[in-house]
């Protein structure tokens, strides 16, 4: 019985250091995992900022200026101007006509669609105030 009693400890001891070692293997391999993943994260990091670094230099206003007074000949751009902005409903568009013949072109089709009531939808109008008013309108 001593004989079995020392080979079930011997064993589970054996088993226990197997372990011990497999844990400390991972826990090793997931340290230097982490320490990789922290020198990407900070490259990218980096990276980043050299592109901000960038895109604020080449949306600089000055150097957008030269730019613009370099290429004025073949962009013929203008200087933007209070004037030059107005609401969509100043501008004239034409009147939409639909032939139920191109939203419905089976003649069966076309009988048994079902009616779909015209829901209201806002339309921004400008006020006095030169402010936007909200209207619903029942088109």
């Amino acid at each position: 019985m001593k004989y079995f009693t020392l080979l079930i400890s011997v064993s589970a001891l054996f088993v226990v250091v197997v372990w011990a070692y497999n844990v400390n293997y991972e826990t090793r391999q997931t340290f230097d995992r982490l320490s990789t993943l922290r020198a990407e994260i900070a490259a990218e990091g980096e990276a980043l900022q050299v592109l901000r670094v960038e895109w604020a230099w080449l949306n600089s206003p000055a150097r957008l200026r030269e730019l613009v007074r370099a290429y004025e000949g073949e962009l013929h751009l203008t200087h933007l101007r209070a004037d030059h902005f107005s609401y969509a409903g100043s501008v004239p568009f034409p009147p939409l006509e639909l032939n139920p013949e191109e939203l419905w072109p089976i003649p069966e089709a076309h009988q048994n669609r079902p009616e779909i009531p015209l829901l209201p939808f806002p339309v921004p109008r400008p006020n006095s105030g030169g402010s936007l008013q909200i209207q619903w309108s029942e088109q």
